[in-house]
C-alpha cells in the first residue's frame, strides 16, 4: 500500500487496514469449511482408491459416508465403527503398513501368526490374518498440506473474500 505521509494519508491508511482486518476475519470461517470439506473429500477418493485393492474388505459406503465436519471446533471426525481399523490396518499383517503408525496396537488379542475367525454380515466364516493400512486420511491430509490443498484453498478464499488479490 502507498501512504501518503499527512494526517488525512494516515486516516485513509488506517481505515484501508481496519476494513482489510473485517475481511481477514470473513475469510477464517470460509477457510476452515473449504480445507475441511477439501481434506473429506480427499478422503474418500483415497478410500475408494484403496479398499477397492484389498483382499477381503468389502466397500459399503459406510466409511465415506461416516463424515461430521464442525467448523466452530475445525474438526472432522469420521464416526463409522471400524474407520481406525481400514486407516491403520489390523493384525500381524497390517503391522507396519501406515507411514505414520506411532504407538498404534495392531494385535490387542494376541493373535500373532495364526490369525483368527470372524463372521461376515451375512454369517459366512472367514479366517484372517489382519489387514494392510488404507492411510486414507493420512493420504488426504498430506494432499491438503504438500500437493498443493492448502494453496489451493487459500487462494480461492482470498478471491471470495477480497475480490481477487
Amino acid at each position: 500500500m502507498i501512504v501518503e505521509l499527512s494526517v488525512n494519508g494516515l486516516n485513509d491508511y488506517y481505515k484501508r487496514l481496519k476494513k482489510a482486518s473485517e475481511m481477514f476475519k470473513k475469510m477464517k470461517p470460509k477457510f476452515i469449511e473449504k480445507s475441511l470439506s477439501y481434506i473429506q473429500d480427499k478422503a474418500n477418493e483415497h478410500i475408494q482408491t484403496t479398499t477397492g485393492n484389498s483382499s477381503w474388505y468389502v466397500l459399503t459406503h459406510e466409511l465415506e459416508n461416516s463424515w461430521v465436519i464442525n467448523i466452530l471446533e475445525k474438526s472432522l471426525i469420521n464416526y463409522c465403527s471400524h474407520a481406525a481399523f481400514v486407516e491403520y490396518g489390523t493384525g500381524s499383517i497390517g503391522k507396519g503398513t501406515h507411514p505414520d503408525s506411532r504407538n498404534y496396537s495392531y494385535d490387542v488379542k494376541g493373535h500373532g501368526d495364526d490369525g483368527w475367525f470372524f463372521y461376515d454380515k451375512d454369517h459366512n466364516l472367514h479366517w484372517t490374518k489382519g489387514m494392510e493400512a488404507h492411510a486414507f486420511l493420512f493420504d488426504a491430509v498430506n494432499d491438503y498440506l504438500y500437493r498443493g490443498g492448502f494453496d489451493t484453498i487459500v487462494n480461492e478464499v482470498m478471491n471470495e473474500v477480497f475480490g481477487g488479490l
